[in-house]
């Protein structure tokens, strides 16, 4: 296994021979020839060098220097990780050298791929990175098939979801395929089978079981308002539909549409803010959510007072600091042993429970329509916002969401008291069964308030 530069011996009508990159690797021997010639009686053989008085010697001396680097490099290489031939000449003539896979999709992937997406395939690559005990992840690695076997039995040796295998699997080949495309590198990804899936089986939380929960909150606890910031985030990413994390942090006040829905001569809403356009993090479906239903407004002036965060309006939230999901991720799966993603499973399996249609459910959780119907389908009107609207209440009042923030309210008024009032001149919760052809003034949403406490 060697690799040396070397000049041809044929030359041209002027006496120009090309320079060529000589591999010799198990039973190959390949000659991968360069862009450039030099005089053949000028050339030095033995030192790998243009004689002195050779033409442009500067110019030409720099450019056989670059090729010997090169080939010095590329010999270390073969000694390490062993290259493919397509993969050296694809070195030799000109090719980037990126080898280690993270690197490839900060230079080469980003810009083909939505933010949420990348940091995903990171998260994932620095995963399969440890389980393949390597400080830097190659396309050498990426494509062991050794390597992929041993991951299968050290996962399933640890109890691990076949699932798991099967998702670290397709983002590799997905990372390997782009990559390959762009002719970053040229072996292909080894023949790994897919673990068999098991059933889906949703792990979520009842409210009768986080009703519990919040019962068990230590007022007294020096970790109370640890315990009330974790549990409000995820009654707020539940009242906003199973919003993920990406998703509230997102939040802006920007993103209130005001002029389509107030003062139209059809209905008003008695003040601005109410209806907020939504599009999801890790999809880019659009939705809109009608701010107005109790308790989603209560829960975000509690975050916003527990947090002590000086924000006139609701959003943004102050939520993005380094340390802040981790601590409460952790902190709410040690107090319900679920995570916050399960808020999407509770809204989706609430509303089976509720009688809501799947297809209007998926719509609710902003999941992207994959008919041909999401080429014509605007879900801006207001028409369409009161028949979801209607449909998120009907799901907020089965999981009895407004019983649970009134549990976990009163107990930081108990550690708290009159230091958090929640008192509105709007008050939420307009009679939606009433549609919007009628104007609504500010008094009459008043005096059609909906007794959520009753159900």
């Amino acid at each position: 296994m060697s690799i040396s530069l070397a000049c041809r011996k044929e030359r041209d009508k002027k006496g120009f021979s090309t320079l060529f990159v000589r591999v010799k690797q198990n039973d190959k021997d390949v000659k991968i020839y360069t862009r450039l010639k030099v005089l053949n009686r000028l050339w030095d053989k033995r030192n790998k060098r243009i004689k002195s008085n050779h033409p442009f010697f500067e110019q030409i001396s720099k450019q056989v220097k670059s090729y010997i680097n090169l080939t010095e490099e590329l010999s270390i290489q073969m000694k390490v990780s062993k290259p493919s031939i397509e993969e050296i000449k694809h070195r030799i003539n000109g090719g980037s050298s990126v080898n280690d896979v993270l690197t490839f999709l900060d230079l080469y992937y980003k810009s083909s791929i939505r933010e949420s997406t990348k940091k995903d395939y990171k998260s994932t690559l620095n995963g399969i990175k440890t389980h393949f005990k390597v400080n830097i992840l190659t396309f050498e690695d990426l494509c062991s098939k050794s390597n992929w076997e041993e991951l299968r039995e050290n996962l399933k040796l640890n109890n691990k979801s076949p699932n798991t295998f099967n998702s670290y699997l397709k983002k590799a080949k997905a990372i390997h395929n782009s990559a390959f495309k762009q002719k970053i590198i040229f072996r292909d990804f080894p023949h790994v089978t897919y673990n068999e899936e098991l059933s889906p089986d949703p792990k979520w939380i009842t409210r009768n079981e986080l009703m519990t929960i919040i019962k068990n909150v230590d007022v007294k606890s020096s970790k109370f308002e640890k315990d009330a910031v974790s549990i409000l985030l995820y009654l707020l990413s539940f009242s906003m539909r199973g919003l993920y994390k990406q998703d509230l942090e997102n939040l802006s006040s920007d993103n209130f549409i005001n002029n389509q829905y107030s003062d139209q001569g059809s209905f008003n809403f008695g003040r601005s803010n109410t209806v907020y356009r939504h599009k999801r993090s890790k999809t880019g479906k659009i939705g809109y959510i009608f701010i107005g239903i109790l308790p989603i407004e209560n829960i975000i002036k509690s975050l916003h007072f527990l947090l002590k965060s000086n924000q006139k309006g609701l959003f943004p939230l102050p939520i993005k600091s380094k340390n802040f999901w981790d601590l409460h991720s952790k902190n709410f799966k040690s107090l319900t042993g679920n995570n916050y993603k399960s808020s999407r499973k509770a809204f989706m399996t609430t509303c089976g429970i509720a009688g809501v249609l799947d297809q209007d459910a998926r719509e609710l959780l902003f999941q992207k329509d994959r008919t041909i119907s999401r080429y014509y389908k605007d879900n801006s009107p207001p028409e369409l916002l009161l028949k979801y609207s209607k449909l998120h209440l009907k799901v907020l009042e089965k999981y009895k969401v407004m019983q649970l923030f009134n549990e976990l309210y009163f107990l930081i008024q108990k550690r708290y008291p009159k230091k958090l009032d929640l008192n509105t001149s709007f008050l939420s919760n307009i009679e939606l069964n009433n549609s919007f052809i009628t104007k609504l003034s500010e008094e009459r949403i008043v005096n059609n308030i909906l007794r959520l406490g009753e159900y």
